[in-house]
């Protein structure tokens, strides 16, 4: 996946996209700890389907600086993911998919946006307070995976074909062991 950056309301957003630029898109959240490159296994795959991946950096991650004059809450970072799609002339997102807090985010961008979102794919999603801003029912196709099914394998439902690809995080202790290796 490539990196590139969008300036969005005076502030950088970094993202990795990769696929035919005119392809359906799926949007790829990252959780709190991680960035946009925990999609480039799944993104290249995807693209490689056919499918035009964008995964985001949020505000303080990969390449996207913090807003110093804004405090984290889920209403920023869905605004980050909206202004990017402007950005980006992204009117309508096939798929949007989001691990850990990246999950919360994407059940409030659907819910907030349901005209430019068809599916959502959320695994192990946190970040959501009540769910008072929720309005059920969202209508569209959602899969939610604990962390177990997840780390064996991603089925992502898309137009009913189902592509399987590996996970697209790595568990903490396999990254430490990765990190020791010669």
């Amino acid at each position: 996946m490539e990196c590139d950056s969008r300036e969005v309301d005076g502030r950088q957003v970094g993202y990795r996209a990769c696929g035919p630029p005119d392809a359906p898109v799926i949007l790829c959240l990252h959780g709190l700890s991680l960035h946009s490159g925990m999609y480039d296994e799944l993104g290249t795959a995807l693209g490689a389907k056919g499918w035009h991946v964008i995964a985001i950096d949020f505000f303080g991650r990969g390449h996207s600086p913090w807003p110093y004059d804004e405090k984290c809450s889920v209403d920023l970072l869905v605004e980050q993911c909206i202004g990017l799609l402007d950005a980006l002339d992204v009117e309508k997102v096939a798929l949007v998919t989001g691990h850990s807090m990246g999950g919360g985010v994407a059940v409030a961008l659907a819910s907030r946006f349901p005209e430019r979102i068809e599916r959502l794919c959320a695994t192990a999603p946190v970040g959501l307070t009540n769910g008072s801003h929720l309005s059920p029912p969202l209508p569209l196709r959602i899969f939610f995976a604990m962390p177990q099914s997840v780390a064996a394998r991603l089925w992502i439902m898309l137009g009913g074909e189902h592509i399987i690809v590996r996970a697209a995080h790595r568990t903490a202790a396999q990254a430490a062991h990765q990190r020791a290796q010669p």
